[in-house]
């Protein structure tokens, strides 16, 4: 880990914009919940919901709204986006395993960095439920999480 990132419970005055984000409870079936979010501005923003048979529910923030304190302004949608194989599920699952995701502490920022995204990931292990805000860090397993969108 970067020596410069605080790790820990997440801070009582934590940015409003990402206590608005999106905490709905992951679906049964599924994997892991990815958003993605600007810190100056949400017009990069995207969510995405990954579940184990590789089905693949992912909205952007059209661009349109600049309010910052809007995170989304689409929903996810209904039905798939699209499905992802096997093999990319199983790069996830075994990259959230490596990361020893469920002992991570909830919060991780870099404070030296002024601008920059904030990750929350909310993935379920063995059964079992986590969600960790990165701010102004991406670890390998939000690096990895990152190209999902892009994958075919």
């Amino acid at each position: 880990m970067n020596p410069r990132v605080r790790s820990g419970p997440i801070p009582s005055d934590l940015d409003p914009r990402w206590a608005s984000r999106d905490v709905d409870p992951l679906p049964p079936g599924a994997l892991v919940k990815f958003q993605s979010l600007g810190r100056l501005s949400p017009a990069l923003n995207y969510r995405y919901v990954l579940h184990d048979d590789g089905r693949l529910f992912h909205a952007a923030h059209t661009g349109k709204n600049t309010d910052a304190r809007v995170l989304y302004d689409t929903p996810l949608p209904a039905t798939p986006t699209r499905t992802l194989p096997a093999k990319t599920v199983a790069r996830v699952e075994k990259e959230l395993r490596k990361s020893r995701f469920l002992d991570e502490a909830p919060y991780h920022l870099d404070p030296q960095v002024e601008d920059g995204s904030v990750y929350v990931v909310t993935a379920r292990v063995d059964g079992k439920v986590h969600e960790v805000i990165y701010e102004a860090y991406a670890p390998a397993l939000v690096q990895l999480l990152e190209t999902i969108p892009a994958e075919k």
